[in-house]
């Protein structure tokens, strides 16, 4: 049986391929001159598909200038547990027209499954409570800012990155420090040409829907929301200056990850990710939070669908997959049988 390839520009519908812009259209540099704090504010709105940009963003040169070989296998994993399976799809949250078509084995897994599990699901419901607890805990109230919370030499740094992207200090003043943060890294990600909706875990939200397959999720709204705002405000700080040093090696970093996952090499994934732990100790429980903890909880969830007799795909952002601490080897070390896919590739 052949099954239709997913998401290709000459086949699949240009609203599931690239719903923004039309067909063959590539994102241009954004000028950000003159921005206002509303739109910075926006930045509230994509939030889950940041936060493995957080995690990884630290690793930039960890294989810059590596050759990445193929590997012969999809960054995909079947998990069996009686009459269950789990499809494990590693995802990139941001894309590049480049990353489609996919793999026949990925769209033969999805073609086959019965559910699609995401991290979370943001429809229009979700949509406007992320934006609500992120503008409740991103969004300084008045009589505070940005200025008043910081040391001056952070303030001195973050000035400078503004200049230098023709924005000021003031149009991020009412901006948490790490929403400040995550705001500064989706612009340096759409400038390196990178694009949330060919993001993997949103192309497949939308093929879902088109097949009317039921949409589970791994997290929630709240939990995803609370992962950047808790903390300290040490650690958010922090969390900004660390977030200042990497944002020239962005886009090395987002290009190493998805050549690294179109040759399907989890572990060139793994030293990415493991690269970004930072010396600072003060972060650490920001990590264990933002990676860590997550994945013990998704290991938890996606190991009740184990227990029925259903097929999931589910998409996961790559990061989470694999490593010592990946929901790969948590599964496996349970005693779920799985393994990694290998590719079909096109004829």
């Amino acid at each position: 049986m052949r099954y239709a390839p997913l998401l290709r520009r000459d086949t699949f519908p240009v609203s599931c391929f690239a719903p923004d812009l039309p067909r063959g259209t590539m994102v241009a540099e954004t000028s950000t001159r003159g921005a206002r704090m509303s739109g910075f504010c926006r930045t509230r709105k994509r939030i889950h598909v940041l936060l493995l940009l957080v995690a990884g963003v630290c690793a930039a040169q960890a294989l810059a200038g590596d050759e990445v070989k193929d590997t012969g296998k999809c960054l995909l994993w079947r998990v069996r547990s009686g009459g269950a399976t789990v499809y494990l799809l590693g995802s990139l949250h941001f894309g590049k027209p480049a990353l489609y078509p996919l793999d026949p084995t990925i769209e033969k897994a999805f073609a086959e499954s019965e559910c699609l599990v995401t991290e979370v699901n943001l429809n229009p419901a979700n949509q406007r409570k992320l934006d609500q607890l992120t503008s409740a805990r991103g969004v300084y109230p008045a009589g505070e800012s940005l200025e008043r919370d910081v040391a001056p030499d952070t303030l001195r740094r973050l000035k400078e990155y503004l200049e230098s992207r023709g924005m000021r200090l003031a149009d991020v003043s009412r901006l948490r420090p790490w929403l400040v943060a995550m705001t500064l890294m989706q612009q340096e990600t759409v400038r390196a040409g990178f694009r949330a909706d060919l993001g993997l875990d949103k192309c497949f939200l939308k093929c879902a829907v088109a097949a009317k397959k039921p949409i589970l999720t791994l997290e929630t709204v709240e939990s995803q929301a609370g992962i950047m705002a808790d903390g300290t405000r040490e650690e958010h700080e922090l969390a900004l200056r660390h977030m200042l040093d990497q944002l020239p090696d962005l886009g090395e970093m987002m290009t190493a990850v998805t050549e690294a996952w179109q040759a399907g090499d989890a572990e060139a994934i793994d030293t990415l990710s493991r690269r970004y732990r930072s010396d600072d100790g003060r972060l650490a429980p920001a990590l264990k939070r933002l990676r860590d903890d997550r994945n013990e909880r998704m290991a938890r969830t996606i190991e009740g669908f184990l227990e029925t007799d259903k097929t999931y795909f589910a998409v996961v952002g790559c990061m989470h997959l694999v490593g010592e601490k990946g929901i790969v080897r948590l599964l496996r070390s349970r005693g779920s049988r799985i393994e990694q896919l290998d590719k079909t590739g096109r004829r």
